[in-house]
């Protein structure tokens, strides 16, 4: 059984909450078990290790991290298959307007795939929207910031896939947009 959208971001933001509530006590607890470690001799450092703190804090980021890795790669799936599936008269916008050659852009988008990071950052926001009688699908393509011809992809109607890439994509399509 699949779970579902709401559930994905509810998991998200309970995650994201618990880590921050669990912060304080976790950064207390690592002081004073560094203070305490410097006075008992090696052999002894791990006896007084704050396990509970540590584990309060971290499974939560670690769930965040699997939750946000979970929900991007499926909708990133989600949002390829839905292109590919088109059939019909379907109307590409980009910013609102119409854009001139539709199927290269859904060509484009078609190819969005995960892209580790090179230390950059997106800039501008282009709104795509691909749409038909079954379909309307908004997405956020932002400029990177090193390389003009990469943009990040972003899925904007669920909190988990607005704030986190679903992908990215190299195409000169959207050069001439700001």
């Amino acid at each position: 059984m699949a779970i579902g959208t709401d559930a994905w971001d509810t998991m998200y933001s309970l995650a994201g909450i618990l880590s921050l509530a669990a912060l304080p006590v976790f950064i207390f607890n690592w002081f004073r078990y560094v203070k305490a470690a410097r006075k008992q001799p090696p052999s002894e450092r791990w006896a007084e290790f704050p396990v509970k703190s540590v584990a309060a804090f971290m499974l939560p980021v670690l769930l965040l991290a699997g939750v946000a890795q979970v929900r991007t790669s499926g909708t990133r799936a989600h949002v390829i298959e839905q292109v590919r599936s088109l059939s019909g008269a379907h109307q590409v916008l980009v910013n609102g307007l119409p854009f001139a050659d539709p199927e290269s852009m859904i060509l484009m988008v078609k190819e969005i795939s995960p892209v580790f990071a090179h230390h950059s950052h997106p800039t501008n926001t282009i709104l795509v929207t691909i749409r038909n009688a079954d379909t309307n699908l908004t997405l956020k393509f932002r400029r990177d910031s090193d390389r003009a011809k990469e943009y990040w992809v972003f899925e904007p109607s669920h909190s988990v896939t607005a704030k986190n890439e679903i992908g990215r994509v190299t195409t000169s399509l959207l050069d001439q947009y700001q």
